[in-house]
Order: structure tokens, then sequence, then C-alpha cells
């Protein structure tokens, strides 16, 4: 969308709109009923292009206003206030942390502006934590705070919810359509289906969690979270997913927040870690389906190289080399036919009826080189003389 300056008969795009702090500032006072934008000023934070934000000062306090400048952005940002409107106001007193309110949304050419509560705070990279920050504790005391929430909240509001047999059977379908794209190592599969057949290890209370929880989600002050960010990926689900990110960070601080996060909450330490690095290592699964599903090679070899890594950290022997895509088309339609990796609609019986033949020979079954050729039909004279030799041998 463009539009003229009356005065000088300048073009303006909506790109040149939405970086003007005072043009976003008004966009506030149109979504927002008597707010009194007083100075505003350009955010610092996620400068990564997605969205243009703003900070505009107000008579009592501060909002953000975010415009998404693509498709992406627009999706992810209205995911995320589905799930900030599912925390109320009654779950936001349960959390020793600020989670962004939004307060109203206005047009903006052809995409919106979005006017939020703003929370102030710094950002941390995961590979500065220590075992011994302070900043661990707090980590593990908020998502301790998350977990505990009741998760009728997720429910009530239309977010998925997923039991620990729902979640287990997600990941099967998560590794077998990676496989189904003929670029998963078969050691990579099976060492992936080892954990997922390990029953005791899917033992748990599924909670509400954050779902895409990494370090650019949390704002953090004097050693503590102010905030946490986010929420598109809200559900009811495995709480170790909201650790994953944690393997990123340098030798046992995922250790000591799990054992903290564990004294309060009475779960199993090993299970919990054990599931965490499954969802960690299950990031290059979704990584290389959506290299091929978006038809970008580049991904895809990025994906693969990954892959490649992680063999030589679960296995010492010899693995087959991965094939390549050869057709592009035909691995997305290997990729489409598979389910999809979403909250089940049916029973976690169901979901988890196909567990039972992850075994051995549901490997050999995908070479021919293991299948016997069927018999061919017998003639009437060769079903007569087949039935006289059963006879005798009978008597």
């Amino acid at each position: 969308m463009a539009c003229l300056d009356g005065h000088s008969g300048r073009q303006f795009t909506l790109e040149t709109m939405t970086s003007t702090p005072l043009i976003l500032a008004a966009l506030a006072t149109s979504a927002v009923a008597n707010l009194n934008a007083v100075a505003a000023r350009k955010h610092t934070l996620n400068e990564d292009g997605e969205c243009t934000s703003v900070v505009v000062t107000t008579d009592h306090n501060e909002v953000i206003v975010r415009v998404p400048m693509n498709d992406t952005a627009n999706a992810e940002l209205s995911a995320a206030i589905l799930g900030q409107n599912a925390l109320t106001g009654g779950a936001r007193a349960q959390l020793p942390f600020a989670v962004p309110e939004v307060l109203g949304v206005t047009r903006s050419g052809d995409s919106r502006a979005v006017v939020s509560t703003f929370i102030s705070g710094a950002k941390f990279a995961v590979g500065d934590l220590s075992p011994d920050a302070l900043l661990v504790a707090s980590i593990a005391a908020c998502l301790d705070a998350l977990h505990s929430l009741p998760g009728h909240l997720v429910s009530d509001a239309g977010l998925p919810v997923n039991n620990n047999e729902q979640c287990r059977a997600n990941a099967l379908r998560l590794v077998e359509r990676a496989s189904a794209s003929g670029l998963l190592p078969v050691a990579i599969r099976e060492y992936w289906l080892g954990i997922i057949r390990e029953q005791a290890l899917w033992d748990f209370a599924a909670t509400p969690i954050h779902g895409s929880l990494d370090a650019s989600q949390f704002l953090v002050h004097d050693n503590a979270v102010t905030g946490i960010l986010g929420f598109g990926s809200l559900q009811v689900g495995d709480p170790a997913r909201d650790f994953a990110w944690l393997y990123g960070a340098p030798a046992g601080v995922l250790e000591e927040v799990v054992r903290r996060y564990s004294e309060r909450t009475d779960m199993a330490q090993e299970s919990l870690a054990r599931r965490a690095l499954l969802y960690h290592e299950l990031e290059l699964a979704k990584w290389l389906l959506h290299g091929i599903e978006t038809h970008n090679q580049e991904i895809i070899d990025d994906a693969v190289e990954l892959l490649d890594g992680l063999v030589e950290k679960v296995t010492t022997s010899t693995v087959a080399p991965v094939r390549r895509v050869t057709n592009e088309q035909l691995a997305k339609d290997v990729i489409s036919s598979t389910p999809a990796v979403a909250a089940s609609t049916g029973s976690a019986t169901d979901d988890l009826a196909a567990l039972d033949g992850l075994d051995d020979d549901r490997v050999f079954n995908q070479d021919t080189d293991f299948i016997e050729p069927l018999p061919e039909e017998l003639t009437p004279a060769q079903q007569s003389e087949e039935q006289e030799s059963s006879e005798q041998n009978q008597a």
C-alpha cells in the first residue's frame, strides 16, 4: 500500500510509514481507546526485520506497537495473540513473570498494528548461562509456575491438548514422516524409535507448556526472569519440550535447571532430561521436512549434514549413506501422504496402535531383499495333488 504526502507529493510505502515511531504511536491511539501518547521510540530488541516495533510512552505506562512485515510474521503474531489471551488475569497472577497483554488492534495499510503491554528487561544468550548462575534458579521457578497452571485455560481457548500417550504418538509421526523422505539415516531412525518405545519414559502428567521456548523469549533483570514472550504454541503437552532449548547451554546447565525444577514437582529428572534431548534432536527432522516442503535444497542439504553429524554421536558402527532427493516433487508427495504432526483427535490407544509394530521386522520390510516372493497360484490339478499329498501325510 502507498499514500501521498499532501504537502510534498512524496509517496510512502507501508515500510516507510511503519518505520516512523510517531506514525506507530498514532496507530496505538487508534487501536486503544483513551490512550494518550506522550513519546515514542524504536524498540531495539528483536530487530530481525519480521516486525516493526515501537515503544510508546503514555500518561501511565508504556505499550509496544508491532506491525508484521510479511505473512509469516503475521501468522506468528496471530498465534501469539491467541496464546496470550488464553492466560486470564487469574492465571497471570500465579506466574512470577509478566506476559504481554494485547490491548488493541487496528489496520495499518495492508497489514495491522497490534498494541500490547510493554515488559522491560534485557535478553541473554543461552551460551552465557552457567550451572551456578542465579538466573538458573529463576528459570526453573518460572517453568514450574507455568506448568502448574490449570489445563482448562488451554482447552477453554480451543488450543491443543495432548496427554502423555498422544505426545508419544506425535513424536512417532514426526520420525515416520522424516523417514518417509528417504533422507533420515537408519541409525538415527532406530535411535529415536528406541526412545519412543520406552513406555516408562513417557509416564508423565501433561501440563500447560509454552511449546516454543528458547532464550529469545525471556526478558531478565537483576538475574531474574521478568517476562516471557511468545506463547504462540501454548498447549497442554509434555513439559520436557520447554527444556529442550537448554541443550544449547554449557555443560551442567540443563541438569541444574531440571534438578531445581524436579525438587518442586517431584518429576523424574532422568526421564525429563531424556525426553528434552529427544525434542531437541527432533528439531532436525522438522528442519528437514521444512526444506522439502518449501523446495529449498539449501535447507535440505543443511539438515542432512546436521543429521549425519548426529549419527557420529549416537553410533560408532558403519551407517548406510544418506540418500539425496532426486525428485523434489516426489519427496514432497511422500511427506504429504503421511499423517501431519498435530494434536490427536482419537484416543491414546488408537494413536499408539502403530507402536506395537515397531520391531526389527518393520525395518526389513522396507527392503525387498528381505521379502520372500508370494507363491504362484496353483492350477486345479496341482491343488488336487497337494490335497492328496496332505491327506496321505495325515494318515
